[in-house]
Order: C-alpha cells, then structure tokens, then sequence
C-alpha cells in the first residue's frame, strides 16, 4: 500500500515466480495493481498512525497470517522505486496519479 504526502496513493501485489519464494523482479517476481479494500488501508493508517509525522513516502508492506489477519511485513520509508506502473492512470490526460500525488506532496513540502 504505497502513500505519498500522507495519503493512500496507489496499491500493488508482489508475487514469487512459481518454485521460488523471491518477489524481486530480477528474480522473475511481478508486481501486479490491487486496489486495497478498507481493511487493507486501515491496517496501513494503523501503522502510520503509529509514527510521529507522515513522510513524505511510505510503503506499507502487508500479508495475510495463517490466523487470517493482516500482518506488518515491512515498513518502507526509503525506496528508489516507487511503483508507478501500477498506479492509475487518468483516462482524461494520461497522466499517472501516483507521480502526480508525489508532485503535489513535494510541491507542498517545498512551500511549507
């Protein structure tokens, strides 16, 4: 569950390829869109609710556990690629939300 300027931004599925447990896309992983439903992004408001301030990034890395609640795998706060592919793109323009929350988000901070 990617947030960027403190609000949900854009959703993603990791998966391993087939025979290996390695998500990473140099490892034959792919990263799919999901639109997380609201159990998914309240888990992910929880933890961020947990930290002192909202960053300007964050990735809440979530999965399911064998009890069938949702689990805090990873906490991304530094990360060189921020997913965009899977973010939607706006039919109006073309012009992808994800890159466009993060623009406003920096646009934002710079002003403050």
């Amino acid at each position: 569950v990617e947030h960027l300027g403190g609000e949900f931004s854009h959703g993603l599925i990791k998966q391993a390829r087939p025979g290996d447990y390695r998500i990473q896309s140099i490892y034959g992983g792919t990263e799919t869109p999901y639109d997380p439903g609201p159990e998914e992004r309240q888990a992910a408001e929880a933890v961020l609710n947990t930290l002192e301030e909202r960053p300007l990034y964050a990735r809440v890395d979530l999965l399911r556990g064998n009890d069938g609640t949702l689990k805090l795998i990873e906490l991304e706060l530094i990360e060189p690629y921020l997913y965009f592919p899977q973010a939607r793109v706006r039919a109006a323009d073309g012009l992808n939300e994800g890159a466009l929350k993060l623009a406003k988000a920096l646009k934002r901070a710079l002003n403050d």
